[in-house]
């Protein structure tokens, strides 16, 4: 039976695979081109697209944020632990 310690590993694990996958190039590159190509785009979905980015980006920036919190509050538990020893 894995530990606890084991558990959380692979979880940060798998998180860190799916953020790396997700600031993968191919997609984005995709859509770079996809963007520049003549007629697109009309006004309404130019306003669907910059709201989707601009979606994105916030939730992009609280992932961060989590992601700060998390390394930050395993930093104190390791000192802690430090000063217990």
């Amino acid at each position: 039976m894995k530990s606890h310690v084991d558990l959380v590993d692979a979880s940060i694990r798998e998180l860190q695979r799916e953020l790396v996958a997700l600031a993968a190039p191919g997609d984005w590159e995709e859509l770079f081109k996809i963007i520049h190509r003549p007629g697109w785009t009309s006004v309404a979905e130019f306003a669907f697209a910059t709201g989707l980015i601009s979606a994105a980006r916030a939730e992009i920036r609280v992932v961060t944020e989590l992601r700060q919190a998390l390394l930050a509050g395993s930093r104190q538990v390791a000192v802690g632990e430090e000063a217990r020893k």
